[in-house]
């Protein structure tokens, strides 16, 4: 899972509804925190959020399991799609709980009503 991870769709609610993107990237980038299945994750979303994601084993097909800390963030007011993005963000990243690369190298994460 380590390096860098452009977002290309985000989808909220038991109907996957489609979350507008805005036009800047918005990256997801792992990198090492000491040793194992640890990870330092930033996402660059407006303000930066940070947050651990340890992946805890593998479960149904391919998944791995995660478990995301808590989320810490710069505070900059941001509006329109990218603040609506970081709100969606912060309310949502802790509650993701599985992910997998998949073949046509991107990063899947999702949550119970997240994705």
């Amino acid at each position: 899972f380590l390096g860098k991870w452009k977002l290309v769709g985000a989808f909220k609610g038991p109907d996957a509804v489609d979350l507008p993107l805005p036009n800047s990237d918005v990256i997801f980038k792992f990198s090492p925190a000491g040793g194992g299945d640890a990870y330092h994750l930033s996402v660059k979303a407006g303000n930066t959020l940070g947050s651990s994601v340890n992946v805890t084993g593998k479960i149904d097909d391919g998944f791995s399991s995660i478990q995301i800390g808590g989320i810490r963030s710069t505070r900059m007011g941001v509006g329109g799609p990218m603040g609506e993005l970081e709100n969606y963000l912060l309310s949502s990243l802790k509650s993701l709980h599985k992910m997998i690369t998949s073949e046509n190298n991107g990063l899947v994460m999702i949550g119970p009503t997240t994705k």
